[in-house]
């Protein structure tokens, strides 16, 4: 038979446990796939088939001001550059 300081404490964790679980919603709802737009999104990707096309995307980023001040301020992000085939520099 557990004791009685046994039984408060796994009480105490059930409520903290239970607290925690609070914080958290409880509305779960379903939403259909069509109108779900990125699940929808995220379940066709097989029927994406268009190359990358990395020159367009290296002169978007070229001119990207948001992402040259990325590169030029210190975080925490670590934006890799890497070159294609063709000599240009994507990120």
């Amino acid at each position: 038979m557990p004791s009685l300081k046994a039984a408060t404490n796994f009480r105490l964790v059930q409520l903290n446990q239970l607290s925690y679980m609070a914080q958290f919603t409880t509305d779960v709802r379903h939403v259909s796939g069509t109108d779900n737009i990125p699940a929808d999104a995220l379940s066709r990707v097989d029927a994406v088939t268009a190359p990358i096309g990395y020159v367009i995307l290296a002169a978007a980023q070229v001119e990207d001001e948001v992402l040259s001040q990325l590169l030029r301020d210190s975080n925490s992000l670590r934006l890799e550059c890497v070159r294609t085939s063709n000599a240009d520099t994507v990120y």
